[in-house]
């Protein structure tokens, strides 16, 4: 409990301080580069953001701004985004009852507030309040035509908060056309209907109307191109304003009376993967900790065609993961590796967000329905604490099934910053348009301190048995976690 008091502090030596109490002298340089590396991007992050809100309302932060779009929606690192939107908002001085929520197509699970537009994605005249200067848009990795449905609609409102005079700034996000025949939207459509909004609000308002925040180099240089027209910036993902996760928000004890979350007698002051054995019966269908937990993608963003969802049924990655570690388990044998299982076998779990989700608590999809119901009752008056929870709920369950793992291997990039934030020991693969290398390696230019690996705990693969081999060197590494 004091490490959580203490952590709560402004001061990051105080936090280095709790730490370096609760590791022991050997890890404390290591977790000294793992907090400076976050504080800086976090530092990057909240600069660049207040930059260009403070210039769009005259640096009045006790208006109103508007949130376009949250992703409210089972995909864990959406949510991760709603919530670092609004931690990040929260931070430069507007909380929630001053963030007007209007949802869109990515918000599928829960009413967002007042409908903002029509079914023409047109903006109902008093729709937001009249001192609305400014809107924020929804930020991500579907800017381009991979989610046409989204960019379609982020279009649209887009010229359409342009067209009622509210300053629209676009949080950072990634760029990604795909040139082939038929794909729409083309880049040069977007181009040519954003600039025509621009221009319009320009003679009729003033400059400076449009702010487009990247979160890759490459997406930068390209928005560049294509829309000269908007204010183009380089800025961290917003994920990684939600900060460095400890143990004690974490671990998961049913024993504990209603569900309540606790540090267990064995819980550390980091994240690592560690569960206390007593836990496993909390979890559905009996499933306790493994060695490595695979979050893979299975949509068009993944490299890895077996795991693609119309490739390959269950059973077939089970059988495809479960030889290549035999093979590694065999190649090692002579090695007695520590991070090994029974046998010198390796235990794995396969999943995706919304699988790896079904093996934390029931307790907490009990909790999430009954919010859900009370967002339904009383939509839209209390939709944006509602939206809150439903994200805390949703990422604190996200961080219990990683701690179900000694190591996480996965090409979802928030599944990667998720184990940044909680210091546990990750391996990635990259998508197909080099995502998860951009965004992280923008994001770690802020600070020296996010160079070394080693320091992060982290491994970047080629592919899934250069994945697997280095994620079994992360075990060994790590021993007991």
């Amino acid at each position: 409990w004091w490490m959580a008091a203490c952590w709560r502090g402004r001061s990051p030596w105080v936090r280095l301080a709790v730490l370096a109490a609760a590791v022991g002298p050997v890890a404390q340089g290591r977790t000294d580069d793992w907090l400076r590396c976050l504080g800086d991007i976090r530092e990057a992050l909240f600069r660049a953001l207040g930059e260009h809100l403070q210039a769009a309302t005259g640096g009045d932060t006790t208006g109103p701004v508007a949130y376009i779009d949250p992703a409210a929606h089972t995909n864990v690192g959406d949510n991760m985004l709603v919530a670092g939107t609004l931690a990040a908002l929260a931070h430069l001085g507007w909380e929630l009852p001053n963030v007007v929520v209007c949802g869109g197509v990515q918000t599928t699970d829960l009413p967002t507030g007042p409908r903002c537009f029509n079914r023409f994605h047109k903006l109902y005249r008093g729709a937001l309040p009249s001192n609305v200067r400014v809107a924020v848009y929804h930020p991500g990795g579907n800017w381009g035509n991979i989610y046409s449905r989204v960019q379609l609609d982020r279009v649209t409102r887009i010229r359409s908060l342009l067209r009622a005079n509210i300053t629209v700034v676009s949080f950072p996000q990634s760029l990604h056309y795909d040139g082939g025949a038929g794909a729409e939207p083309t880049a040069e459509g977007d181009a040519r209907a954003l600039s025509s909004a621009v221009l319009r609000a320009k003679q009729r308002y003033g400059p400076g109307r449009l702010v487009l925040m990247w979160r890759q180099r490459d997406s930068l240089e390209a928005a560049r191109r294509l829309f000269p027209f908007a204010t183009n910036v380089a800025v961290p993902d917003v994920a990684f304003a939600l900060g460095p996760f400890l143990a004690d928000q974490r671990h998961w004890s049913p024993a504990a009376g209603a569900g309540r979350p606790g540090l267990g007698p064995r819980a550390g002051a980091l994240g690592g993967g560690e569960l206390l054995e007593a836990e496993a019966d909390g979890y559905r269908g009996g499933q306790g900790p493994v060695d490595l937990l695979l979050v893979l993608r299975s949509d068009n963003e993944s490299t890895l065609t077996a795991f693609q969802e119309a490739e390959a049924p269950d059973e077939t990655r089970r059988a495809h993961v479960a030889s290549v570690l035999a093979r590694i388990a065999r190649d090692r044998a002579g090695r007695a590796p520590t991070g090994a299982g029974p046998r010198g076998l390796y235990t794995f779990r396969i999943a995706d967000w919304r699988e790896a989700l079904n093996h934390v608590p029931a307790i907490s999809a009990a909790r999430f329905r009954a919010s859900a119901g009370v967002a339904r009752q009383c939509a839209p008056t209390c939709s944006e604490s509602v939206l809150s929870a439903y994200m805390a709920t949703q990422i604190r369950d996200a961080r219990r099934a990683l701690g179900l793992a000694r190591v996480v291997v996965t090409d979802r990039l928030h599944a990667s910053v998720l184990a940044l934030l909680a210091y546990q020991r990750h391996v990635v693969i990259d998508n197909t348009y080099g995502k998860l290398a951009g965004v992280r390696g923008l994001a770690f230019d802020a600070s020296p301190a996010c160079r070394p690996p080693a320091a992060l705990r982290y491994r970047t693969g080629t592919g899934l048995e250069d994945a697997l081999g280095k994620a079994v060197e992360l075990l060994e590494e790590g021993g007991g976690g």
